[in-house]
């Protein structure tokens, strides 16, 4: 048969499309083995070839179902082919099965007894039969092993007296030629041994490609069907039943894949599975393996392709027969989706408890129910309780608080809050900075921010113990959120904070607050209900208040963006260069006198004034000689000290003036942004002897006592007799005109509703100080003196003076020398210090210009001759 004629032939098999997949040396010789033969060259690469076309057919064809289903989804059984060739090969060293088939080229070993044993090793030759001794040719092509030994028992009892056979078996097996065609890897004719079934050739040749069947294999014999198989029996239940041995010259043939479903989702074996006979969505599950328990049948989807080239999905409820018997056509994809990852009856605890995590919820639980005293750490804030909510009406994040500690005091209260399945419940440490804490449910609140939803979000600033954000519930209150900033800082300004409310325009609408009485009637009618982003400012009234030696209030700030401003800077500057100086102070060597060591007094002398030409001056320092170096004595020179105390080392943190300014600094800069020409900007001012200087926001209704309260009251000096207002206005749009009205300040104080004036827009109200009030300065005197101590200081007092008040010099106090310490001296000094050093610069840049000019000008004689 020529190549042609061989491939017709193989045509009419069923493989439309081959390309001479076996080919022949010549007229007849056996058939080339793509797998390996006895001849190499131009066969073995043709081979190759035709692999290599037939896996670019199966990577096209690939494509085309990757269209369909997509590239992430493997179909089911095809990993079976990636292993290697050798893994399947057939096994020979088991027991011979009754039904192999007996051949020519079959080995046949028999043992038989009687005087002796004898051993006979027959070869079934080409005509089919094997030659006994004794018995002769007996023909065995075709026949089963079973029956061949049965036979040749019985022929051994009849003509073989004496003798009686004992073991029939088989020897070496023949080899057998089959041909793998259709759909595989890699088609062509293989040699396997008479054991080989279909799946060992299939497996041999690479298996089938992704557009080959894997549940119509079949097996041709002499052009007749002699069986199919369906490789998912194997895969799915290990069922062998169908896998036929082979015979020499059979015919495997892969035909096309046929009709292809997805299941994807929650099944155990999610994939493309080819059908044959599954005709339901039931069947497919089946075929899948079954629903994982994440799986919600009640919301399982259909995806189909429809008759004008779209896809359409129907909606299927796998809980109800009739969508489980709903059939299934080619290209369906069935999506199977998980139950939702939240996880619906439970409460999660989470914060300041000994055992965070999931509880469980039932009908009628309660925030007591949840959390009890037993759970709790000692610096648990019971104060304020945080419950994060997803509204089941629209989905949205909804956050609620409780004081814990009226919970658990009386149970019945609105604090014991009743919860609902999901809610997330935070509690807080007191030692810890909630701000920080919050930031994950403010940052789900933001994203919900849209028009008519405006960011659920407060902010506490200012002094209390963890300023920050905080969300928003509804009927949030001033007290509410003074609790979730674990409360005020001791010194707070009960008589005046700020609540900066934003107005439907998107200006500022600043109104002060008695937190006095907010505090001492919460949730009352004078606890001020909040609105969303409102911004809570609350003063310190202590001046000499130390924000930085507040550890905790310190790391609470880092939550707050810091405000920086030009000023601020300069003033920063300032201070830092006047602690720089405190640290290297500078000295200035004066000799005392040996008349003025002879005036001093030595000795246990009561304190006196007596009059002298040098005056000192205020707030100074002096040290006696023979102290310690700690002192600041030199023990070698026996110097007496006089250190200057500098006013800036009383308070080495921002006083609470310049807190109170930067907490209001963006309000009156947003103030005065926001104003026009029709309205001008709400800010009034006041000056002079009051506790803190400066601009406020001028709210409705606003007086003087108001702007009094609002700057911390009158300081001491104030003048109660006189104050002046000063106001501006504009006259006919054309100028501005300033008016200076006087204020009664002590009918003011009293209560006086028309002492207390009205107040309007820049106005600046200015306290007098009472005349010829002065502080009182002091100045330390320490070292070898009587009395060593800090002395308040009189105008026009002298060292001479001061010396005698301290009781004079010690019997160890060396008076031959002094070193004096004075601010101004020290500055005069640094001045001219860097006035004669820029002025030595200046000379010497001269200089060597000059010369340089010089060295220029100078003719060098030259000798001649």
């Amino acid at each position: 048969m020529s190549p042609t004629e061989r491939q017709e032939a193989l045509q009419r098999m069923g493989q439309d499309g081959q390309e001479g997949l076996v080919r022949r040396k010549g007229k007849g010789q056996a058939d080339r083995d793509p797998s390996g033969g006895d001849d190499a060259g131009s066969d073995d690469e043709t081979a190759l070839a035709r692999g290599a076309g037939s896996r670019a057919q199966a990577e096209k064809g690939g494509a085309l179902l990757s269209e369909v289903f997509g590239d992430e989804h493997l179909q089911f059984g095809y990993d079976l082919f990636l292993n290697s060739k050798d893994t399947f090969q057939p096994v020979t060293d088991i027991p011979i099965p009754g039904d192999y088939i007996l051949g020519p080229g079959d080995e046949i070993e028999v043992r038989m007894s009687g005087k002796t044993f004898q051993d006979f090793s027959l070869h079934v030759d080409r005509e089919g039969m094997v030659h006994f001794p004794g018995l002769g040719p007996i023909p065995v092509a075709g026949m089963e092993f079973r029956e061949f030994r049965d036979t040749l028992k019985a022929q051994v009892q009849e003509r073989m007296l004496g003798m009686e056979l004992v073991q029939v078996t088989l020897g070496s097996l023949r080899s057998i030629r089959v041909f793998l065609l259709g759909d595989v890897n890699t088609p062509g004719s293989y040699t396997v041994n008479g054991l080989s079934t279909m799946t060992n050739a299939l497996l041999l040749g690479g298996g089938a490609t992704r557009v080959g069947s894997l549940r119509h294999l079949q097996l041709k014999r002499q052009g007749e069907l002699v069986t199919e198989l369906d490789l998912y029996d194997l895969l799915l239940h290990g069922d062998t039943g169908k896998d036929s041995r082979l015979q020499d010259g059979d015919v495997i043939f892969v035909p096309p894949i046929g009709d292809t479903v997805g299941v994807f989702g929650a099944v155990k074996r999610p994939a493309v599975y080819e059908l044959r006979g599954e005709k339901s969505v039931a069947a497919l599950i089946r075929l899948a393996g079954g629903l994982l328990a994440t799986a919600n049948p009640a919301l399982v989807q259909l995806e189909r392709v429809g008759k004008r080239d779209h896809r359409f999905v129907i909606d299927l409820d796998l809980t109800s027969n009739a969508s489980g018997a709903r059939g299934v056509v080619d290209g369906d994809i069935l999506r199977v989706p998980t139950i939702k990852r939240e996880k619906e009856r439970i409460v999660t605890l989470a914060g300041s408890v000994s055992r965070p995590g999931p509880r469980e919820w039932r009908e009628g639980l309660h925030l007591t129910d949840l959390v009890t005293p037993a759970q709790l750490p000692p610096q648990t804030d019971l104060g304020y309780v945080l419950v994060a909510r997803v509204d089941p009406t629209d989905g949205r994040l909804i956050t609620l608080t409780s004081n814990l500690d009226q919970a658990l005091a009386d149970p019945s209260s609105p604090d014991n809050l009743l919860l609902q399945p999901g809610d997330e419940v935070t509690l807080f440490s007191l030692g810890e900075n909630r701000a920080r804490t919050v930031l994950p449910i403010l940052a789900k609140l933001n994203d919900q921010v849209r028009t008519g939803f405006p960011e659920a979000m407060v902010t506490a600033d200012g002094h209390v113990r963890f300023p920050g954000n905080f969300p928003f519930n509804p009927g949030m209150t001033l007290s509410d959120l003074v609790r979730a900033a674990a409360d005020l800082l001791p010194n707070a300004d009960m008589d005046y904070a700020l609540i900066v409310r934003e107005t439907a325009e998107g200006q500022i609408a600043p109104f002060s607050v008695h937190l006095r009485e907010v505090m001492g009637r919460p949730g009352s009618s004078v606890d001020i209900p909040l609105r969303p982003r409102d911004r809570v400012l609350v003063f310190n009234r202590d001046p000499l208040y130390n924000p930085a030696a507040n550890p905790v209030l310190r790391e609470a700030q880092l939550s707050l963006p810091e405000i920086a401003t030009p000023d601020d800077s300069v003033v920063a500057e300032k201070d830092k260069a006047s602690l720089e100086r405190q640290r290297t102070p500078g000295i200035v060597e004066l000799a005392v006198s040996q008349s003025l060591a002879g005036n001093i007094p030595t000795g246990n002398v009561p304190p006196a004034n007596a009059p002298s030409a040098s005056a000192l001056p205020g707030g100074g320092s002096v040290a006696g000689a023979g102290v310690s170096a700690d002192a600041g004595i030199d023990p070698d020179r026996k110097l007496v000290l006089a250190r200057r105390l500098d006013p800036v080392s009383v308070v080495s943190g921002p006083s609470s003036s310049s807190q109170r300014s930067a907490l209001l600094k963006p309000v009156i800069a947003a103030l005065k942004d926001q104003a026009s020409s029709h309205s001008p900007a709400m800010v009034v001012g006041v000056s002079g002897a009051v506790r803190f200087e400066g601009e406020y926001p001028l709210e409705k209704k606003m007086t003087i006592r108001d702007l009094l309260r609002a700057s911390g009251k009158l300081a001491e000096p104030a003048y109660l007799l006189k104050a002046e207002l000063t106001r501006f206005s504009v006259v006919d749009n054309q100028f501005r005109e300033v008016a200076h009205i006087p204020v009664d300040l002590a009918r003011v104080i009293e209560g006086d509703p028309v002492a207390d004036l009205s107040l309007e827009s820049h106005d600046v109200l200015h306290i007098m100080r009472i005349p010829q009030w002065t502080e009182v300065n002091r100045v330390s005197v320490e070292g070898m003196v009587q009395f060593p101590g800090v002395y308040p200081l009189q105008a026009g007092e002298t060292l001479h003076q001061l010396l005698r008040r301290v009781g004079g010099l010690t019997d160890q106090a060396f008076p031959e020398g002094a070193v004096f310490l004075r601010k101004d001296l020290q500055e005069r000094e640094a001045k001219e210090r860097d006035t004669l050093i820029s002025r030595l610069e200046s000379e010497l840049m001269e200089a060597e210009t000059q010369s340089a000019k010089d060295r220029e000008n100078t003719i060098t004689p030259v000798n001649i001759g």
